[in-house]
């Protein structure tokens, strides 16, 4: 659709209606992220330095020509537009570099490899938004299962058996910054 300072932001669905328009929209992102992750970016000198994170929200918004009789653009807009644009910058806090909504999640194929964070307060939002980290092929399944356990025990405050489990994972993988963040919040919550 646009560049938007450094960012860009894209939409499917419209003007060609899709029913699979969050599927598009994950697939895409995944091709970005296996090039992103290719031998050939990871040496080259310049490319190798860019960090591009992404989100990924399903929603309605208002689709056509916006603008004026001077200045018009084909664009989406709304709430859900502005949500993505929040995900997207959550990507810092998390450490991350691909996010999605929990509305998204629930669409996609289920063979989609993610795992949940948590519920995130947004600005102009009354409702927290369940969010997901978008996975590679790079975690295995059976971490991302412990993860989701101790993940869970987060999220209902049993912080004590959550840090053990966070920190048997960081064992396993002492670079997962997602575990990193937990840690962290786990800490804060205590001090």
């Amino acid at each position: 659709d646009k560049y938007i300072g450094d960012s860009l932001m894209v939409f499917w669905g419209a003007p060609v209606k899709y029913g699979d328009h969050a599927q598009r929209s994950i697939n895409c992102v995944l091709e970005i992220k296996k090039i992103l992750e290719s031998a050939e970016i990871k040496s080259h000198p310049i490319l190798s330095k860019f960090k591009t994170r992404f989100a990924i929200h399903t929603g309605k918004a208002v689709i056509g020509n916006i603008g004026s009789s001077e200045r018009i653009n084909y664009t989406a807009i709304g709430r859900d537009v502005n949500i993505c644009a929040r995900l997207e910058s959550l990507n810092k806090q998390f450490n991350t570099y691909f996010l999605i909504s929990d509305q998204t999640k629930q669409i996609i194929n289920k063979d989609i490899r993610t795992r949940p964070l948590e519920p995130v307060n947004l600005k102009g939002v009354k409702r927290k938004v369940m969010v997901h980290e978008l996975l590679g092929d790079s975690i295995k399944d059976d971490y991302i299962k412990e993860f989701t356990i101790y993940q869970k025990l987060y999220i209902k405050k049993d912080y004590k058996l959550a840090k053990a489990g966070f920190l048997k994972l960081l064992k396993i993988n002492k670079n997962d910054s997602v575990v990193q963040y937990f840690l962290k919040k786990i800490k804060e919550s205590s001090a």
